[in-house]
C-alpha cells in the first residue's frame, strides 16, 4: 500500500526558522568574543584561551565557557547540547579556525605513531582534504541545531591574481572557507576604530562585501558596515 504524503508537512517558513547562524572573523581583541557572550542565553566552547576578555565586563563575566582541545571532546558537548544535557539558546565556538588546527594536528600525530619513520611536519593535500571534510561536517551538524549558532574565526590576506586583489577571509582551508560563506546566514570582519582625541573605540562588523573583504548577509540591516554591533540588531533585522 502506497502511503500519502502531505506535502504541507515538508514546507516551512522563515518563521519556523528564527536561528541566526553566524560566523564572525577579524583580528584578535576586536570585540568578537565579547559580541557572541552577549547574545542569548550562550554557552562558549573556548578551544584556546580567548575568553579572558569577559572579565572586563559585568554582564559578560559569569558567560558559562567548557574549554575544548579536541575533536573527541567536541563531539561529547555536542551530543550534550543536541540532547539539552546542556541547557543554551546560542552556542558559540572560539574559535573555529583553531579547532581546525587540532583537528589537523591530531590526524598527523596519528599518522606519525602508525609510521615512525614518518616525517612528522609533513601535510599531504589528503591530509588536508580529509580535515577540510570532517570540519565540515561538524560546521553543518552545528548550523542545524535549534540555536543561534556563531563560529569565530581568525583572519587571513589572501591573492587574488586572476581578479589582481587581496582580500580578508576567514582563516580556514580554502574549501571549506568556501562552503562556510554557503552555508551560514551571515559572515562578518569585526574591526574597530580609535577617535584620537576622546579614544573612543567603536566597534564595526562589516556583513557586505567588497574588493578587500570577504562578508555576506541574508538578513537586511540596511547598512554594509554595522557599527557598535548587538545580537538584537540582527534578531531585529530577521523579523
Amino acid at each position: 500500500m502506497t502511503s500519502v504524503v502531505d506535502i504541507n508537512s515538508l514546507i516551512s517558513t522563515p518563521e519556523d526558522d528564527p536561528w541566526i547562524k553566524m560566523l564572525i572573523y577579524g583580528p584578535p581583541g576586536r570585540g568578537k568574543t565579547v559580541f557572541s557572550a552577549r547574545c542569548p542565553n550562550p554557552i562558549i566552547l573556548d578551544t584556546e584561551d580567548g575568553t579572558s576578555s569577559l572579565r572586563n565586563f559585568p554582564d559578560t563575566e559569569k558567560t558559562p565557557v567548557i574549554k575544548v582541545r579536541n575533536l573527541d571532546r567536541m563531539q561529547e558537548v555536542y551530543r550534550a547540547i543536541a540532547t539539552d544535557q546542556i541547557k543554551c539558546d546560542t552556542v558559540v565556538v572560539d574559535t573555529f579556525s583553531e579547532l581546525s588546527n587540532r583537528s589537523m594536528d591530531a590526524w598527523l600525530t596519528q599518522l606519525n605513531s602508525a609510521d615512525p619513520n614518518r616525517d612528522k611536519y609533513l601535510s599531504t593535500w589528503p591530509d588536508f582534504n580529509r580535515n577540510q571534510q570532517v570540519m565540515r561536517r561538524l560546521a553543518l551538524a552545528l548550523r542545524d541545531l535549534p540555536k543561534h549558532i556563531i563560529l569565530i574565526c581568525h583572519e587571513r590576506e589572501v591573492e587574488d591574481k586572476s581578479e589582481g586583489r587581496r582580500y580578508k577571509m576567514p582563516d580556514l582551508a580554502p574549501e571549506l572557507a568556501k562552503t562556510m560563506v554557503s552555508m551560514m546566514s551571515v559572515i562578518g570582519r569585526m574591526t574597530h576604530r580609535r577617535d584620537d582625541e576622546s579614544g573612543t573605540v567603536t566597534r564595526e562588523l562589516q556583513i557586505e562585501g567588497s574588493r578587500t573583504v570577504e562578508a555576506k548577509s541574508r538578513i537586511i540591516m540596511g547598512s554594509p558596515v554595522i557599527e557598535n554591533p548587538t545580537f538584537e540588531m540582527f534578531l531585529k533585522g530577521s523579523t
